[in-house]
């Protein structure tokens, strides 16, 4: 017989359309992805696709890249997603301004993960983009990597 799978959300507004920036980690492969959406199904419809069988599942992509297999089969996995400010070059279709906050965040966090000597890898592979110097961006990246960086070492810590 089946089990029944279970998630507890502790705040519907993940589900919402506007700008997000994520993190996922699998206690597994002891991996993490740092990401960017605008998705109309908010950061836990993006969620959805990095954890489905389609295209989209970049998260599980770069697990198998990194590892070298040709299938990753993801059990626990944790998930945090933070609202980006309300500045309207977050929330639109175009992704630089959110890629060059990812992209900070991530260069930040692989610092961050070497210095504590968390055993983590990240497999998320954003690049440098010249947003990336505007200061309202480097901001951002710097609300997101105190929040983020404490949420990382938490979940990467337990036993």
């Amino acid at each position: 017989m089946s089990e029944a799978l279970q998630v507890t959300i502790p705040n519907g507004a993940i589900a919402w359309h506007r700008g997000y920036i994520y993190l996922v980690y699998s206690p597994e492969f002891r991996a993490a992805y740092v990401g960017q959406t605008v998705s109309r199904s908010g950061a836990l419809g993006r969620l959805s696709q990095h954890l489905g069988d389609t295209n989209a599942n970049s998260f599980r992509q770069n697990v198998c890249r990194y590892f070298k297999y040709q299938q990753a089969y993801l059990k626990k996995v944790e998930f945090a997603a933070v609202p980006l400010s309300q500045r309207s070059e977050f929330h639109g279709k175009g992704r630089v301004y959110r890629e060059a906050v990812e992209y900070l965040l991530q260069s930040r966090l692989v610092k961050y993960i070497a210095s504590h000597k968390i055993q983590v890898v990240v497999v998320s592979n954003v690049r440098f983009n010249a947003y990336c110097d505007i200061p309202f961006i480097q901001k951002e990246a710097d609300t997101l990597e105190e929040l983020l960086s404490t949420w990382l070492s938490v979940v990467a810590t337990r036993v």
